[in-house]
C-alpha cells in the first residue's frame, strides 16, 4: 500500500467509525470538526493524532485534507464504480452517510475513546458553535496546515507533552531509525 492510499483508508475508517457512532448522516463540517477535536484530544493525552491526516485552515475552522479530498471524490464522481463509493453516500452537497462499518483493527482504544468523547460533546453543537469552536490558536495562527503542538496546546497539553511530541518526531525523522 503507497503512502496516499494508507491515508485514505486511515481516514475513511476514521469517519466511518464517527458516522457509524452517531448512528446518522452528518454534513461535512460537523464531521471534520468531531474529527478535529478527537485528535485534538488525542494529542494532548497521548501524543498523537488519531488520523494520520493534517488540518488545513478554512474559513469555518480546520479541514482533515485528505477526508476532504475522499467525500469530494466521491461527490464528483457520484457514478463511477470507484471502492469509495462502497464506504460512503453523499447525500445533496454536503452531508454523508456510512455504507458500511469501520475496520476495528484500525483504531485503538485511546482512538475510540477520544472520538467517542468528541462525538459526545460535539453533535448537538450548531455549525456556528463548531465554527467558534475550532478558531483557537492553532486556526488562528496557520496560514495554511495547521501546527500540530498549537492543536495540542488548543487542547491543552501540557509542556512536558509538547517536548514529548518533539522527541517522537525528532526520533521518526532521524537516520538511526530510517529504513
Amino acid at each position: 500500500m503507497n503512502e496516499l492510499t494508507e491515508l485514505y483508508y486511515n481516514s475513511s475508517h476514521i469517519m466511518l467509525y464517527v458516522l457509524n457512532k452517531a448512528n446518522k448522516p452528518l454534513d461535512f463540517h460537523k464531521l471534520f470538526k468531531i474529527m478535529y477535536f478527537a485528535d485534538q484530544k488525542h494529542l494532548s493525552k497521548y501524543g498523537r493524532k488519531i488520523t494520520e491526516d493534517y488540518y488545513v485552515k478554512m474559513p469555518n475552522g480546520p479541514v482533515p485534507s485528505a477526508s476532504y479530498d475522499i467525500l469530494n471524490m466521491i461527490k464528483k464522481n457520484r457514478n463511477s464504480e470507484s471502492s469509495l463509493h462502497n464506504y460512503f453516500k453523499i447525500i445533496g452537497r454536503y452531508e454523508v452517510e456510512a455504507l458500511c462499518t469501520y475496520d476495528e483493527d484500525e483504531l485503538s482504544e485511546t482512538d475510540m475513546w477520544c472520538l467517542d468523547e468528541s462525538i459526545s460533546e460535539n453533535i448537538n453543537l450548531s455549525f456556528t458553535q463548531l465554527t467558534d469552536k475550532s478558531h483557537d490558536r492553532a486556526w488562528e495562527s496557520a496560514q495554511f496546515s495547521l501546527n500540530e503542538y498549537l492543536i495540542a496546546r488548543a487542547g491543552g497539553a501540557s509542556q512536558d507533552m509538547i517536548n514529548y511530541m518533539k522527541h517522537m518526531e525528532n526520533l521518526k525523522n532521524s537516520t538511526t531509525f530510517s529504513k
